[in-house]
C-alpha cells in the first residue's frame, strides 16, 4: 500500500467463513522491512437463514410494471400501467412504495404491494426528464437521473419521499449514464458510463452533495472499462457487482475499485453481453436485456452456474428495469465499531453523560448512514446493579437518581433494527458526597457574560451581564478567574482586574 495514499486500512474480500486467519501490518522503505504488528481474527459462521418472504420480482415493461414471484406459480399481478413509456422503476421495501417515471416527464408513487391509483411525485416544471430512479431507503430520499431542459445535458438529482426538497446531487454529463443506483449503507452514489470516452464506474461520497457537486470535488472512477452493464450493490459485503459485457462475466468490485475479481468465471453458456438491469436475491443474478428475464442456477457438483429464462411477454418484450421486493436487498447496517470518547460529569445525584459515534469501516463515504440509536449502561460499583437506557438518538444522555459518594462504570452501544453493536470501553467516575452546606459550583465565562452553575452544567445563573462588561470601546469578555472567600477576581480581554463578590453582588475595577 503506497504511502503517499495516506491510508490506515485495507479490506480484505473473498475470505472463507468460519476461518482463522492472521493480519500483520508493517512498514518498509529502501533500506527494508520494519517488524510487524499482528492480530488474529475469526470469520463467522456462513448465515444459513433464509429469506422467510416469498421472492418477488418487480420488472418495469414498456408500459407496466408487474410482480411476479420468482418460482412463477403464481400469475403476475400488475403494480402500474400508462399509455407513455415507462422510463424508470424503483422500490422502497420497508415504506411499500414503487415510483415509476414516464414519458409524460413525471415521476409517479404507488403502493409496492398492491394495485392503486397513482399519484403525481414530481411534475412538469421541475426543469428536468426524469429517466432512471434509485432510492435511499435509509435517509427517505429518491435519486432522480434525467436531461436537464434546455440543454444535453443529464444530470442526477434527489428528493423526498413527497418529492419536496430538490437538490441536484452531480451535474453535466454529456451521455446518458447506463445505469445509476445510489448505496446509503455505504455512503456512496454510483453511475455507469460506457463507451470508449470515460467508460467506466464511478462513484460520489453523499457526503459532497451540495445542490451540485462542489467544484473541488471530482467524482472518483474506480474501474475505467468501456463495455460495463448495469450493475447492482452488494451493500453489507462492500462491493458492486457490475457485468464486463466484453467478457460474458460479472466482476465483483470494491468500494474503492482496488480488487476486481471475476465471480462468474464457471457459468456455462453465460448470457451477460446486454445487461440493462441487475439484481440478486440469495445469492444469485436476475437480469434482463430487454427482452427477456433471465436468472442463474447453481450446481454444487459440478460448481457451475446455468442461465435459465424466468419471464418473457411476446406482446411486449421491451423490459426496462428488474429488482427484488425483498427486505434483504434493502438493508439496515449493524453497527460494527463500538462509540468512542464515552465520558461523564458527575454530580451527587446525577451523571450527564457523552460519546461520539462509532468509527466508519475503512472504504466507506462520509456519507454512509450512522442514524444509530444509542443503548446506555451505568453500574454501581458498590452493589453491583447495573440499569440500562435505550432508545436515545443522540450522542449524550442525562442519568438521575444516583447515590452521592458511589463509584459508577458507564459504556454505551451503538443499535439499530437489525441488531446491535459492542460495547464502548468503560469510564469511571465518582459521584460527589451529599454537601450539607453550599453546593460545589462552577464559574465560566461565556457570551452572555459571567456564569454560574452547578457541577453537572445544570441550574445556569448569570452573575455579570455581557452588558455590564461593556465601555466606550465596545463589549469585552472574561479571559481568567480566581477568588478568595466570597470574592471573584476577573481578568478581561482588556487587561483589567476586576472584582466581584458573591455574597452582596457589589462589583468594580482595581
Amino acid at each position: 500500500i503506497p504511502a503517499s495514499e495516506n491510508k490506515d486500512f485495507y479490506m480484505f474480500q473473498n475470505l472463507a467463513p468460519s476461518q482463522n486467519y492472521s493480519v500483520s501490518v508493517s512498514m518498509r522503505n529502501a533500506i527494508g522491512l520494519g517488524p510487524p504488528a499482528t492480530t488474529f481474527v475469526t470469520t463467522p459462521a456462513y448465515s444459513q437463514v433464509k429469506e422467510t418472504q416469498q421472492l418477488i420480482l418487480i420488472l418495469g415493461a414498456q408500459h407496466t410494471v408487474i410482480s411476479q414471484a420468482a418460482d412463477l406459480l403464481d400469475d403476475p399481478v400488475v403494480m402500474y400501467k400508462t399509455t407513455h413509456h415507462i422510463k424508470g422503476v424503483a422500490i422502497h421495501v420497508r415504506r411499500e412504495l414503487l415510483f415509476v417515471s414516464d414519458s409524460s416527464r413525471m415521476v409517479w408513487v404507488t403502493s409496492a404491494r398492491e394495485y392503486k391509483t397513482p399519484r403525481p411525485l414530481l411534475a412538469v416544471g421541475n426543469n428536468i426528464t426524469p429517466h432512471d430512479l434509485s432510492v435511499d431507503w435509509l435517509n427517505d430520499q429518491l435519486y432522480v437521473l434525467g436531461l436537464a431542459d434546455g440543454s444535453a445535458l443529464w444530470q442526477v438529482i434527489r428528493c423526498g419521499l413527497d418529492g419536496s426538497g430538490i437538490t441536484v446531487a452531480v451535474a453535466g454529463f454529456v451521455t446518458k449514464p447506463h445505469h445509476m443506483e445510489v448505496d446509503p449503507y455505504n455512503g456512496y452514489l454510483f453511475w455507469v458510463i460506457q463507451g470508449p470516452v470515460g467508460g467506466g464506474l464511478y462513484r460520489l461520497d453523499l457526503a459532497d452533495i451540495s445542490n451540485g457537486v462542489k467544484h473541488e470535488v471530482i467524482p472518483d472512477q474506480i474501474l475505467s472499462s468501456p463495455h460495463l452493464g448495469a450493475f447492482t450493490v452488494d451493500h453489507t459485503s462492500f462491493r458492486i457487482l457490475v457485468p464486463n459485457q466484453l467478457e460474458n462475466t460479472v466482476v465483483a468490485v470494491s468500494l474503492d475499485g482496488h480488487e476486481v475479481t471475476d465471480i462468474r468465471s464457471n457459468t456455462q453458456q453465460p448470457q451477460f453481453h446486454n445487461v440493462i438491469s441487475l439484481a440478486m436475491a440469495n445469492g444469485l443474478f436476475y437480469w434482463t436485456n430487454g427482452e427477456r428475464v433471465l436468472t442463474e442456477e447453481y450446481h454444487a457438483g459440478q460448481d457451475s452456474y446455468f442461465h435459465n429464462l424466468v419471464y418473457t411477454d411476446a406482446a411486449k418484450p421491451s423490459f426496462v428495469s428488474i429488482s427484488v421486493n425483498l427486505p434483504s436487498s434493502q438493508p439496515v447496517p449493524v453497527p460494527v465499531n463500538p462509540p468512542t470518547a464515552v465520558q461523564a460529569v458527575l454530580g451527587s445525584h446525577t451523571a450527564k453523560t457523552s460519546w461520539t459515534q462509532p468509527h466508519l469501516l475503512g472504504g466507506q463515504g462520509k456519507g454512509a448512514w450512522q442514524g444509530w440509536w444509542y443503548q446506555l449502561s451505568v453500574r454501581d460499583v458498590e452493589a453491583d446493579t447495573v440499569e440500562e437506557w435505550g432508545e436515545i438518538n443522540a450522542t449524550y444522555y442525562t442519568v438521575s437518581d444516583l447515590r452521592p459518594g458511589r463509584e459508577y462504570v458507564v459504556r454505551a452501544a451503538a443499535y439499530t433494527t437489525a441488531g446491535m453493536g459492542p460495547w464502548s470501553s468503560e469510564f469511571r467516575g465518582k459521584t460527589l458526597r451529599h454537601s450539607t452546606g453550599v453546593p460545589p459550583t462552577i464559574l465560566w465565562s461565556a457570551a452572555e457574560g459571567l456564569l454560574q452553575s452547578d457541577v453537572t452544567g445544570e441550574r445556569v445563573e448569570t452573575l455579570i451581564h455581557r452588558d455590564n462588561l461593556k465601555d466606550r470601546i465596545g463589549y469585552h469578555h472574561i479571559t481568567d478567574i480566581a477568588w478568595y472567600r466570597d470574592q471573584l477576581y476577573l481578568v478581561s480581554n482588556t487587561s483589567h482586574v476586576l472584582w466581584y463578590n458573591l455574597t452582596s453582588h457589589a462589583r468594580g475595577r482595581l
